[in-house]
């Protein structure tokens, strides 16, 4: 797991801060039915989604944001019956990026068509994966 505050410095020597409290994140895990990890919860202090170097996650924070990790997992929940250890992070056309709360690896971000195998437990075909959320902030970081 990379050292948090490290990162933190990293991330605002590029961008603002822009965390979340932490009754958002407790809000986040009753209204999703799981606890977050808590990499993700110390990031989340400071950085609330939205674009990193390449990547462009949905925000956390949701009461204002349409496309929110909240509102979209639990459209996935709802429309292909995804489990309920995984939190959508963000979707780009033909990928998603996923977090799996409750083993690793934690971030999978894989095509779109593996979704279905997430979903029936199958081999996925080559996804990225980090072990940790701060693994993969750290490659956001650097990308």
């Amino acid at each position: 797991m990379h050292d948090i505050e490290s990162l933190r410095k990293d991330y605002l020597d590029n961008y603002e801060e822009d965390g979340i409290s932490d009754e958002n994140i407790k809000t986040i895990e009753r209204k999703l039915g799981i606890i977050l990890p808590d990499d993700f919860k110390k990031i989340a202090t400071f950085f609330n989604g939205g674009e990193v170097g390449a990547f462009d996650l949905y925000n956390f924070y949701f009461d204002e944001n349409e496309y929110n990790i909240v509102d979209e997992t639990l459209r996935l929940r709802e429309s292909i019956s995804l489990p309920m250890q995984y939190v959508v992070l963000a979707e780009m056309s033909e990928s998603i990026i996923l977090m799996n709360v409750k083993s690793q690896p934690a971030i999978i971000w894989c095509d779109s068509y593996d979704v279905e195998n997430i979903v029936s437990g199958n081999e996925l075909n080559n996804p990225d994966l980090w072990d940790s959320y701060s693994a993969f902030f750290a490659s956001m970081l650097e990308s």
